[in-house]
């Protein structure tokens, strides 16, 4: 049983809302860079265990082609990585990553594994 509170929303759909844990938050594209904690390793190939985490499932759900596109990229990024020397701020599409970030970041709840109630500032990466 359920109480509709309002067109669409039940205080079941409110009660069985997962609790967002706060991420790390990022003024702009260049403090993403700086303090992203290796953030690209959860498109990389050899971190794809990451893709089995409910966070990046449900980021796969709510943006499939930019979680295709920056699998691809990274990818791609990582093997020229390991031929060229490029400078850190080159060798990955950061901008797309910074977008991915901000949906992904606002989908790791309370329950998720490694994710605590104090996990405030827990940084996907």
């Amino acid at each position: 049983m359920y109480i509709r509170l309002f067109k669409g929303i039940s205080f079941q759909t409110i009660m069985d809302k997962p609790k967002i844990v706060p991420q790390v938050k990022f003024d702009t594209l260049e403090d993403f860079i700086n303090g992203n904690n290796n953030f690209w390793n959860m498109f990389a190939v050899s971190h794809r265990s990451r893709a089995d985490e409910p966070f990046y499932k449900r980021f796969r759900e709510i943006a499939p082609d930019l979680a295709a596109r920056l699998e691809r990229e990274v990818h791609l990024s990582w093997e020229d990585r390991s031929k060229k020397s490029l400078p850190w701020e080159k060798q990955y599409p950061w901008d797309k990553m910074w977008e991915a970030y901000k949906i992904m970041s606002n989908l790791v709840c309370l329950g998720d594994p490694y994710v605590h109630e104090d996990s405030h500032g827990f940084l996907l990466g």
